[in-house]
């Protein structure tokens, strides 16, 4: 028979470290989150810390999400490469 072996499934996370899977969702729900409050308040920056790093634009709440959803392509293409 020819062919790749079967896959064998991953090794369990560590004790006290959370799994990739866990990781990837975390990474998501935290770029949506900051897309929900960007599109609901474009300045809540502005609100929170009283800085006004883009002139009330709301430029730097739409940048925000972007490295969260950039690690958690980054992830999930690590993810399915090991597989």
């Amino acid at each position: 028979m020819t062919g790749d072996p079967p896959a064998r499934p991953a090794p369990p996370s560590p004790p006290g470290r959370p799994h990739p899977a866990r990781l990837r969702l975390i990474l998501a729900a935290a770029g949506a989150a900051l897309m929900f409050l960007a599109a609901l308040f474009p300045t809540w920056i502005e609100g929170v810390t009283s800085l006004d790093p883009d002139g009330g634009s709301g430029a730097v709440e739409w940048l925000l999400p972007l490295p969260f959803a950039a690690a958690a392509l980054l992830l999930g293409a690590l993810a399915h490469h090991s597989h």
